[in-house]
């Protein structure tokens, strides 16, 4: 937002549109309505119910595309189209292509790991904007050249790292296109691991039972990857394994984490 306040793309009175599967739609919601500005989420229409309620609370207005989050690239056409036709009313913040995604993770994210553990072994996140593998990477790489720089997709939509589609319950990753982000980086990522839905939630419920951490979906998902690079790589007890842990279980009472059926949601004006 202040990156596009400092180009003059956002100006007092403007809209924010944003294309979002609910985390980053969040994060808008809440600081547009801290600076003073409307903020319009254009979202699948599948996403956890209590994503639209979060955003609600926080003042933003709803436009919803067919489909779950291996669909948002609909989103992101319709936000485009709607921006380029209102060109004085909205701006459009891409966060599948924007810059200051990356250097977010590589000034906060990459930074804390490498002040709390030094040199890593390895880093995975699952990829969604590719924002936080990317800046990460960029940051650790810098720190030991050595990392390994894991992306992790659901295993029923590897898009980046097979070409293929389908649909999947880990909200948050898994869009259905290769983001720019990932375009201009991908000479950073050494290796990609897939985890399904199943095993993504089921991993949630472990940590919630046995470590305490109530955490969502795509945290479920990550722990899963890490574990499976821990093995795939034979690393030694000791070996500094990270990931990251982005969201948390009470965005999900709708979801299958919590026993619920997934099903469309009635579509919001």
């Amino acid at each position: 937002v202040r990156k596009a306040e400092k180009e003059g793309r956002l100006k007092p009175g403007m809209t924010i549109v944003v294309a979002t599967t609910g985390n980053t739609g969040i994060a808008f919601a809440a600081i547009g309505a801290f600076l003073g500005y409307k903020v319009l989420i254009v979202i699948p229409e599948e996403m956890s119910e209590e994503r639209f309620n979060l955003m609600k609370l926080y003042g933003a207005d709803f436009i919803t595309t067919p489909g779950g989050e291996s669909e948002v690239g609909k989103s992101l056409e319709y936000a485009r189209e709607l921006v380029k036709r209102n060109p004085d009313k909205y701006v459009l913040l891409d966060q599948w292509d924007d810059e200051a995604n990356v250097q977010a993770h590589y000034e906060t994210t990459g930074r804390e790991i490498i002040e709390q553990l030094g040199k890593v072994d390895a880093f995975i996140a699952g990829i969604g904007t590719g924002g936080t593998l990317i800046g990460v990477a960029k940051r650790l790489k810098e720190h030991n050249p050595s990392t390994i720089i894991v992306g992790m997709e659901p295993a029923e939509c590897p898009t980046i790292f097979e070409g293929r589609w389908g649909r999947h319950e880990i909200e948050g990753i898994g869009d259905g296109f290769v983001p720019n982000i990932i375009r201009r980086y991908r000479h950073l990522i050494d290796d990609y691991v897939l985890v399904s839905s199943d095993e993504a939630i089921e991993m949630a419920r472990k940590l919630a039972r046995y470590e305490g951490l109530a955490v969502g979906i795509s945290s479920g998902a990550n722990v899963a990857a890490a574990i499976k690079v821990a093995r795939r790589y034979n690393l030694p007890e000791g070996a500094k394994v990270v990931t990251v842990l982005p969201d948390y279980a009470a965005r999900y009472f709708s979801t299958r984490l919590f026993g619920v059926r997934k099903s469309l949601l009635k579509k919001r004006p």
